[in-house]
């Protein structure tokens, strides 16, 4: 209506924006003066094969990936792991499971705690046990994490604190595995959300997979029909479907 001022939608923050500039920033000023051709160069002739547009592609807003993180300090001369770390913080924040704590509620089994331990030590770069050793400190000794991650020990809650610290864990998702681990303590409290089948836990994982690859499947087809003898007949009809008979003429 005229007259009347305009009301302006309230814009949403995007999830890891300001994590994404800073780890942009960080990639302009460890470059200095070089050309992207002269990084390609030095990269290379370090062991990390890249080319100049993949350089290139760091810095236009695009989410680099740790290879390219690595080649990327290799070409400048500098230690990729402050680049390394900013690039986790990105990643953490904008997945969404990560934000909100994941599905860690779901977990009631050891294997499945050292599955979810997996998954975030994925979305921090696959960091070896000894720089998370190193990250952790004390109580994460390698030894005692590498048996716990190949299901040979138990996961105490000091190692587990420790380990998503190391991995940069955000507080929600940290919080929601500390919980789960309490569970697996205390199977017979049906107050933290107990329920008996590991299966079930198994078959839940499973779904979400297929759910997620369902998104990027086409849209089904119509509904075929094949031609019998007793009429045509629809192909996901059950197996004792009839079909209707025709009105007779007398």
């Amino acid at each position: 209506m005229k007259g009347q001022p305009s009301r302006r939608q309230a814009v949403r923050p995007v999830p890891g924006a300001a994590e994404l500039a800073e780890l942009r920033a960080w990639l302009v000023r460890s470059r200095g003066d070089k050309s992207f051709g002269q990084m390609s160069e030095e990269a290379c002739a370090a062991g990390h094969v890249v080319t100049e547009r993949t350089l290139r592609r760091a810095v236009d807003g695009r989410v680099p990936t740790y290879r390219v993180v690595q080649a990327w300090a290799a070409g400048a001369g500098v230690d990729p792991s402050r680049g390394e770390e900013l690039l986790t913080r990105v990643r953490v924040a904008r997945e969404p499971r990560a934000r909100e704590g994941s599905d860690a509620w779901r977990i009631t089994t050891s294997a499945g705690l050292v599955r979810a331990m997996k998954r975030v030590r994925a979305r921090a770069g696959q960091p070896t046990e000894r720089e998370l050793a190193a990250r952790g400190g004390p109580r994460l000794p390698r030894s005692t994490l590498g048996a716990v991650l190949r299901g040979e020990s138990h996961v105490t809650a000091e190692l587990l604190q420790a380990f998503l610290s190391a991995c940069g864990a955000p507080d929600t998702e940290a919080g929601a595995l500390l919980a789960a681990r309490e569970r697996i303590g205390h199977p017979k409290d049906h107050s933290l959300g107990w329920y008996p089948c590991a299966a079930a836990e198994r078959a839940y994982e499973d779904w979400e997979k297929e759910r997620s690859r369902a998104r990027y499947r086409a849209s089904p087809s119509p509904t075929r029909t094949v031609t019998t003898r007793t009429g045509t007949k629809p192909c996901c009809a059950p197996a004792d479907w009839v079909p209707a008979r025709s009105p007779t003429t007398n």
